[in-house]
């Protein structure tokens, strides 16, 4: 209950920040810009658009959101609530899930394209909206202005990004290793409407990564915050 309570606490939040306005009128701009390409090249480019709705922008609002949080000295008022640390923590990844999975979905439901592996998708985007989400929360733990946040997420989301580029050479291999390249490459499979191996083995690194960073979150804000 408390965390059914906290995630619709969350929703609102994001409501009336304008969150979901922002993510309708990126959604829109999608869709303008995928129903004015080639259809041959629609298949590699919706991906990509719904890849970043989870990652890109999702790194940049949760980090927003709880430095929000951290200013107005909401840490210290749930510290000494019911609210765990882990209900927190899974409320915010929650509720970036439903954005990213409400906006991935409309795209792929208004485009012309049909050849979609809608189970995949859902999959796909659920694990990198984590991996992107906990990313967010490591990088803001530790910092106390937006200008800090800013100046720490960019050279990580470069590192992250960067990888992808992998798919135009596939000779290196040794990009492979990064999360992020393996959720596009999982993004991918959901438009080829079928369920492949590959996307089981993806699915097991990327789920790997993800338990890992909820670790290194928990004992990081245990040890930052008042959060027990």
């Amino acid at each position: 209950m408390l965390l059914y309570a906290s995630l619709k606490t969350e929703l609102k939040f994001l409501l009336k920040q304008g969150v979901f306005s922002v993510y309708i009128f990126l959604t829109v701009g999608y869709l303008i810009m995928l129903s004015l390409m080639p259809p041959s090249t629609i298949k590699i480019f919706m991906p990509i658009v719904i890849f970043s709705d989870p990652s890109i922008i999702g790194l940049f609002f949760v980090g927003a959101m709880m430095m929000f949080e951290k200013n107005q000295g909401i840490f210290s008022y749930l510290a000494i609530t019911p609210l765990g640390l882990k209900t927190y923590i899974w409320s915010k990844l929650l509720s970036f899930l439903i954005l990213s999975e409400l906006a991935g979905f409309a795209i792929c439901l208004l485009s012309d394209y049909e050849a979609i592996n809608y189970i995949v998708l859902f999959f796909s985007i659920m694990l990198v909206s984590f991996l992107f989400t906990l990313i967010g929360f490591l990088i803001t733990i530790t910092c106390t202005t937006m200008n800090q946040y800013f100046m720490r997420m960019i050279p990580v989301m470069i590192i992250f990004m960067l990888p992808c580029f992998g798919l135009l050479n596939t000779d290196l291999i040794i990009l492979n290793i990064f999360p992020s390249l393996i959720g596009l490459k999982m993004m991918l499979h959901a438009f080829n409407d079928s369920l492949s191996i590959y996307f089981l083995f993806y699915s097991k690194y990327l789920l790997i990564f993800i338990i890992v960073l909820y670790w290194l979150v928990i004992k990081k804000m245990r040890r930052m915050t008042d959060f027990k």
